[in-house]
């Protein structure tokens, strides 16, 4: 199934963004650990501060989610200018 349906998807994405990225980032490793962040905070969610499992259907939650991810992100990338 991967290598039927992901694997085109992620090579076009490689082949995209393979310039914008930051010289020390391998693209391939960040694309996954992508991929894992995304899947974990669906699948698992996150541990609150009360001890409670929040996930995608907590707005705080995925609002915290969302804003590590951007981060994640935006250091993967070249700043331009």
């Amino acid at each position: 199934m991967e290598a039927r349906f992901l694997k085109p998807v992620l090579d076009r994405v490689t082949d995209e963004l393979q310039d914008l990225v930051a010289p020390n980032v391998a693209l391939d490793g960040a694309l996954w650990s992508l991929i894992w962040c995304i899947r974990g905070f669906v699948v698992g969610g996150v541990l609150a501060p009360d001890g409670q499992i929040r996930g995608p259907r907590n707005a705080g939650a995925l609002r915290q989610f969302r804003t590590h991810l951007h981060l994640l992100v935006d250091r993967m990338f070249v700043p331009s200018g």
